[in-house]
């Protein structure tokens, strides 16, 4: 099984998820990338790859340059001044109104987005330069402005489709952070030309490399304060920490945004699981070098392409039987259960000896919850005796992303593997908008229907 393993320690940006993976590929496939990024009719934006060295340690990284400046999608270094913040608005407000314009008229897909960016851009420019010189090309942009963009590209279905999901997730995390609707998020560092390119060109790679599976150990995602768009804030931004959750993170090293959005949203995207570093034998290794030159530690993201044995994943089954529990002791005792990390609990009726009723408590469980699982057993049920069986369970692979519905933003399951995919939607939310429209769940899955087929 062909796999990817990222090694996010030093943190992770869109730029250097390009690189790391570039670094896996051959020259000519490196050349290749570069003509597909250049011809995506981005204005007025040329795209290199260049080596280089953190700490002693060579790799690549990407340069994006917007009418000849270098952008950053990293939060910390877009400082958005006070003084500017009105010309900023009336750049703002003429995207929108041309984007009003351009989605009422049929034009060449390349020719469409060249020009629904070079009218802003170079609006902007010519407003923004005219007090300070400083290199910062950030503009807001809204996910249907995003969403017309992405869909004229030459591009994949495939890319089109992923990059369009990366960017529901960081709308669906905006929409969270700012309690409001996903159609009122207006992006600001991730609406850059840069950020748009980053996404495109990861979704362009991995679909390039074509893993069988992807995995990332824990990310880094530094610490202290940040400044962005909405001032100053703690790291991660608020965003970031909401494309983080149930990923696992620490925050070591350097008292900075160690990983952006953009960086979040792909991992946690792509990445089937985040887990420690399994058996693999190591075929290529990338290693993705970040903006900031550091005197403490190496800035760069490190990915492997590797191949792992596809086996199946051992778990262990405790039983037991019971005759003497109520219901209701029963019902808690399994509530315990879950929320101490048990995979399943379920019970099954029997009959035991002296033909009483009784049944038989199963917990499914890793390994290594194995001791914690027995203890609570014997702690809220009245057995005696506990059985244990070790099996192994063969899983697809699942992963979330955030949708938006005519209900709103809504987290839609998919599961894939063995030649299935599967797409659902979590029944809570089900019975939360049949409840809230007065309507039965058939009605629902009905108009939700459209996002759990399989093309």
């Amino acid at each position: 099984m062909k796999v990817l393993f990222f090694q996010p320690e030093m943190g992770a940006a869109g730029d250097m998820i390009n690189a790391a993976l570039l670094g896996l590929l051959s020259k000519e496939e490196q050349e290749e990338y570069l003509h597909f990024m250049n011809s995506l009719g981005l204005p007025d934006t040329k795209i290199s790859i260049e080596q280089g060295h953190r700490k002693g340690i060579a790799g690549l990284s990407i340069k994006v340059l917007i009418h000849s400046f270098e952008e950053d999608d990293n939060y910390s270094d877009h400082n958005h001044h006070l003084e500017h913040h009105n010309r900023h608005h009336d750049c703002e407000k003429m995207l929108h109104n041309h984007h009003q314009e351009v989605i009422h008229h049929h034009i060449h897909p390349e020719k469409h987005v060249h020009n629904h960016y070079e009218h802003h851009h170079k609006e902007y420019h010519k407003h923004h330069h005219e007090d300070h010189h400083e290199h910062n090309h950030g503009f807001h942009t809204s996910m249907g402005f995003i969403e017309d963009i992405l869909n004229q590209m030459p591009v994949s279905d495939m890319i089109r489709k992923n990059a369009l999901a990366v960017y529901h997730r960081i709308a669906f995390a905006e929409s969270k952070a700012h309690g409001v609707c996903v159609d009122q998020i207006h992006f600001h560092e991730v609406g850059n030309l840069d950020a748009i390119a980053d996404i495109v060109g990861a979704c362009y790679l991995i679909e390039k490399i074509n893993p069988d599976r992807i995995y990332s150990s824990s990310i880094n995602t530094g610490f202290g304060t940040v400044q962005c768009a909405h001032g100053i804030l703690p790291v991660p931004a608020p965003a970031t920490a909401y494309l983080l959750q149930g990923i696992p993170t620490f925050a070591d090293y350097a008292p900075m945004e160690l990983c952006t959005p953009t960086g979040a949203a792909i991992l946690g995207y792509f990445c089937n699981e985040f887990i420690k570093m399994p058996p693999m034998i190591f075929e290529k290794i990338g290693y993705g070098l970040g903006k900031r030159e550091s005197k403490d530690y190496a800035n760069v993201l490190r990915v492997f392409l590797a191949e792992m044995e596809d086996t199946a994943e051992p778990i262990i089954k405790l039983e037991c039987n019971l005759d003497d529990m109520s219901s209701e002791q029963i019902a808690f005792a399994a509530e315990v259960l879950f929320e101490h990390g048990a995979r399943d609990v379920y019970t099954i009726p029997i009959t035991m000896k002296k033909s009483r009723p009784g049944i038989i408590l199963s917990v499914i469980c890793m390994p290594e919850k194995r001791n914690e699982m027995v203890s609570l057993i014997f702690k809220h049920t009245s057995t005696l005796g506990i059985r244990e069986l070790s099996i192994n369970r063969y899983c697809l692979d699942r992963k979330f992303f955030n949708v938006d519905t005519k209900f709103g933003p809504l987290s839609l399951k998919e599961s894939k593997g063995y030649g299935v995919i599967k797409r659902k939607f979590e029944f809570d939310d089900l019975s939360r908008i049949a409840k809230e429209n007065e309507c039965s769940i058939e009605e629902v899955l009905i108009e939700l229907k459209k996002f759990t087929e399989i093309e």
